[in-house]
């Protein structure tokens, strides 16, 4: 056998000679002596032993090298250390294998570096997936590049099909413009806020509200993803809503109450003076219903107050709001209306009440008003306040409309 070459001593990558299946030469491996190496067997070294040492050799036969080889060997007092071996199949001048040169780096502590690092990726990802809130995160094109289980509960999507999947997709369309325009402002790094309340449709067309927190993610200054975490407030924006139809609604009727009236009317009037649009007010109340109230007795007059709120809400406009404005007296808003708008309203209103059974037995004096831009609040519903008491002395049961000032 010719003698051959191997890695100077002052390698960094520790190289050995293996002639026979023997270690000939070294210049240093796995912290054992020369002479603790030298003429053994390299199976006695492998984690696998002998049937490792075959598979080596028969790649080795078979492609002539061996790069980049992840193993074991048994270093001193029996220690296991992690190398990677590169190993070249060695030839005489008739090209008969009469050896192996193999170059080791041992990377033991690299590996444990490594095992460190997968076991908190997956402590990371145990979290990530175990958390109740839905995690994601946008490249700079707007597509989702990860997200959770339950992010994929939450939209209804198979994860193969998130991974084609624009956020557009699942923004509800009169959200989307403020979404989509604030996104372009992260990507460019401009200022947007960083906490929303929007809708989110999912694959079944479900509605769900959700409040959003998104956080750049930069390199070099520039932002090349967003973290988001969502979470389902559906049944909270419901509760909400319902407590606030509680605190602004009449329990008996159902419409609106006095609190409420006040607040709508001063937003319609200041939209009037923006936009220069028209603003009716109807207030009315029943005929003689404290005599019906003295004959019947409260629960049968408050029965017949429910009957009105109904008979309300059958009557108006979508755009209207009808408020129980105390006692046997409501009144209705009217936006954009004139005063051929609101006699109609009014009209139907009157016809309603003469339709219904429970009603019959009472009937209606209605104010009606037009409001102006000199008048405050107070100055309007004096006015209407008034239109009614003028119907009420010409014998009620009848529509009396306040002349414009």
């Amino acid at each position: 056998m010719t003698a051959c070459s191997f890695s100077p001593a002052h390698s960094k990558e520790p190289a050995k000679v293996i002639i026979d299946g023997k270690i000939i030469a070294l210049n240093e491996l796995i912290d054992l002596a020369g002479d603790e190496i030298l003429g053994k067997k390299i199976s006695d070294f492998y984690a696998g032993g002998i049937p490792e040492a075959k598979t080596v050799m028969k790649t080795l036969a078979r492609k002539g090298r061996l790069p980049n080889y992840e193993t074991e060997f048994m270093g001193k007092n029996g220690k296991w250390v992690s190398v990677i071996l590169s190993a070249t199949l060695l030839r005489d001048q008739k090209g008969n294998p009469i050896g192996t040169l193999g170059v080791s780096r041992e990377v033991t502590e690299y590996k444990k570096l490594l095992n460190q690092i997968t076991q908190t990726e997956k402590s990371y990802q145990k979290l990530f997936e175990a958390v109740n809130d839905a995690i994601f995160s946008l490249n700079r094109e707007g597509y989702f590049s990860t997200f959770n289980r339950t992010f994929l509960k939450m939209t209804g999507y198979t994860e193969k099909e998130m991974r084609n999947c624009h956020f557009s997709k699942i923004i509800h369309p009169e959200d989307l413009p403020v979404m989509m325009n604030d996104y372009q402002k992260v990507i460019r790094g401009e200022y947007a806020p960083e906490r929303y309340t929007f809708r989110v449709i999912n694959k079944e067309q479900k509605v769900i509200f959700v409040e959003g927190n998104f956080r750049r993610l930069k390199e070099k200054n520039q932002v090349v993803a967003i973290l988001g975490v969502l979470r389902d407030v559906t049944e909270k924006i419901k509760m909400d809503k319902e407590l606030l139809e509680l605190s602004i609604t009449d329990g008996l009727t159902g419409l609106y109450n006095r609190r409420h009236f006040f607040n709508e009317l001063d937003r319609e009037t200041e939209r009037v003076k923006r936009q220069g649009t028209r603003l009716s007010l109807l207030l009315f109340d029943l005929d003689d219903f404290k005599a019906y109230n003295d004959i019947h007795g409260h629960l049968e007059g408050d029965k017949v107050l429910q009957h009105v709120g109904d008979a309300v809400k059958k009557s108006i406009r979508r755009v209207d709001s009808a408020y129980r404005y105390g006692g046997d007296e409501f009144t209705v808003i009217l936006p954009g209306a004139g005063k051929e708008e609101a006699v109609r309203v009014a009209e139907r209103l009157r016809s309603t009440f003469r339709k219904n059974p429970t009603l019959q037995q009472t009937s209606l004096s209605i104010g009606l008003v037009q409001f102006s831009p000199q008048f405050d609040l107070t100055a309007l519903i004096q006015r209407a306040d008034e239109a009614m008491y003028t119907a009420k002395k010409q014998g009620g049961n009848q529509i009396y409309i306040r002349p414009v000032e």
